[in-house]
């Protein structure tokens, strides 16, 4: 970086070639100066970009994975509870003869049903 008479400094690529004499000693040199400050800030801006732009994806994914452990709770509690009904009232069913209890053993069936409708849906409502 090289200050300039604005008390600002810029970027510069300088580059320098030693030319030597018939001994091999450096007699003088060549050089140049670029000033790339320009380019440089530009490529600071595209860095800040995507920086902003990986923190934004950042928050997406975790927002996604936080959806998925949900979901992955409610399968494995929320879901698993109202089908255990239906599975053990089915069972009863089966090996039920009385008519009143296989009505009250239907009713139980119907309510743990619309229970994992429910949260069926709420699972899909999350993704």
């Amino acid at each position: 970086m090289l200050k300039k008479n604005t008390d600002n400094y810029e970027w510069f690529l300088i580059r320098a070639v030693p030319y030597k004499d018939a001994n091999g000693h450096v007699s003088m040199w060549f050089g140049s100066c670029t000033n790339v400050h320009e380019h440089v800030m530009q490529q600071k801006s595209a860095v800040e970009n995507l920086n902003h732009s990986l923190l934004k994806a950042s928050d997406i994914i975790s927002s996604k994975e936080k959806t998925l452990e949900e979901i992955a709770y409610s399968q494995s509690h929320l879901v698993r509870r109202p089908l255990a009904n239906i599975i053990g009232l089915v069972e009863m069913l089966e090996t039920t003869a009385e008519t009143s209890a296989n009505n009250a053993i239907v009713a139980m069936l119907k309510q743990s049903a619309a229970e994992l409708d429910v949260t069926v849906k709420e699972i899909v409502f999350k993704v």
